[in-house]
């Protein structure tokens, strides 16, 4: 990531070139408005990223955006999470509305390193292009 960029998870592709860029919250009742205004807030912030795509991910929610898609608009792609998520809840013993935002963040880091290997991908994800961009790749949480 770059030293003024400051997003939770970042994933790149089997060549080593940044291809998303993640914030993960561990926030119940979003929706899509939700999900687009913390992007443009964050990206008023930080900059729009070098990344392919962009993601929220939340307990429930998976909110996707194409890097050409404008600051402030909505996702491209929505997404049931609770699916994608559930054997990582399972695995940890803990309800999604009981885990840290810390441990949630973490959570969804295995979440993403397993997508990297993966070549069987659950149909949702597969039209955002996520499973694509990470394939083979490797997952970078931020340096607290």
């Amino acid at each position: 990531m770059t030293r003024d960029q400051h997003f939770d998870l970042a994933g790149y592709d089997h060549t080593g070139r940044l291809a998303v860029l993640l914030e993960a919250k561990r926030r119940a009742g979003t929706d899509a408005g939700w999900a687009s205004e913390l992007r443009r807030n964050l990206f008023a912030r930080d900059g729009a990223p070098q990344a392919d795509l962009f993601a929220v991910i939340v307990p429930d929610r998976l909110y996707v955006w194409r890097a050409s898609s404008p600051a402030d608009s909505m996702p491209d792609h929505e997404i049931d999470a609770r699916p994608l998520l559930a054997p990582y809840f399972a695995r940890v013993g803990v309800a999604s509305d009981a885990i840290t935002p810390e441990a949630f963040e973490m959570l969804v880091s295995w979440w993403l390193d397993d997508l990297t290997r993966q070549d069987i991908v659950e149909d949702s994800l597969k039209p955002s292009g996520l499973p694509s961009a990470v394939r083979g790749g490797r997952i970078e949480r931020e340096a607290a």
